[in-house]
């Protein structure tokens, strides 16, 4: 009997080391990053950023300090120290302006103008500031602003922190765009999908107590198929937004991700985490073309 029992405890020790095993390895692949490997024996890391993040993002999970530690080269986006430049915000603060006469109240619905006038001294700003100014460069500004209440900041975003890791330890970094293409998908808006544009960040955050950032949560969760969800919502939604913003940037990134995969070094490719997620998103069109993308 006493054998029995023995065996029964030692069974039972072990289907819980082998389930806690799967569930560590559950959790392991719950983050936003997908390992490629090339065809030449190199391999591409495709890690989803948030451009605003808390200072409790960090430590980040090992994976995605692991595909640093990996990688010889970085990619990102856009010239991240351009980008925040004072010549690159000027450039922004030009394009943002209204030709003379023109108002950000007349182009906007009365209703939405009266939520975001009574918004905005929540988070330090005031309509009366940005009325010379398009309603894309409002939603950059409000977002911004809002986030930096909860402590968000742009420092503290995954593109700015390998940024600064890759220049520290001397590797190599390259854009996928430039800071004028970069900037001329807002400044470049119709007056439809700047309003329109405005209208979903005003709507998308919470100041009163609930989630701030979803996307930062679904991040933080690895919940790869509720970001899928609202990228389908938002091309339903608003199709030509999600055409500039999401569809057509990664089909102009994705022959340079190719090309990194057929080189002779390991890379990373930092990039907005909803560009890699859905139908349209870098993962799929990666399997699309022969390439086997696995989550880590």
């Amino acid at each position: 009997m006493l054998k029995i029992l023995n065996t029964f405890h030692s069974l039972r020790s072990a289907f819980v080391m082998l389930a806690a095993l799967l569930y560590a390895g559950s959790l392991q692949a719950e983050n936003f990053i997908w390992h490629v490997p090339g065809k030449t024996g190199h391999q591409v890391y495709l890690v989803g950023a948030v451009h605003i993040m808390p200072p409790s993002a960090y430590p980040l999970p090992e994976a995605f300090e692991q595909a640093f530690a990996e990688s010889e080269i970085l990619l990102f986006e856009t010239d991240v120290e351009k980008l925040g430049s004072s010549a690159a915000n000027d450039e922004l603060h030009r394009r943002a302006a209204y030709p003379l006469g023109e108002r950000l109240s007349d182009n906007l619905e009365p209703a939405m103008s009266a939520l975001i006038q009574g918004i905005l001294p929540n988070v330090g700003l005031s309509m009366a500031d940005f009325q010379l100014y398009k309603p894309w460069y409002l939603a950059d500004r409000f977002q911004i602003a809002a986030l930096k209440t909860r402590g968000y900041t742009i420092k503290l975003g995954l593109d700015n922190y390998f940024h600064e890791r890759a220049l520290a330890e001397g590797k190599p970094t390259r854009s996928l765009a430039s800071v004028d293409d970069h900037i001329r998908l807002f400044w470049d808006m119709s007056k439809h999908q700047a309003k329109v544009y405005l209208e979903d960040i005003v709507n998308s955050i919470d100041l009163f107590g609930g989630p701030i950032s979803k996307g930062y949560d679904q991040w933080k969760e690895g919940d790869v198929a509720a970001m899928a969800a609202d990228n389908a919502e938002f091309k339903k939604k608003e199709p030509g937004n999600y055409n500039r913003l999401l569809k057509d940037r990664n089909l102009a990134w994705l022959p340079q991700i190719e090309a990194l995969l057929n080189q002779d070094s390991d890379a990373m490719v930092v990039v907005g985490a909803s560009h890699l997620v859905g139908p349209d998103g870098l993962v799929d069109l990666l399997e699309k073309n022969g390439y086997e993308p696995s989550q880590r």
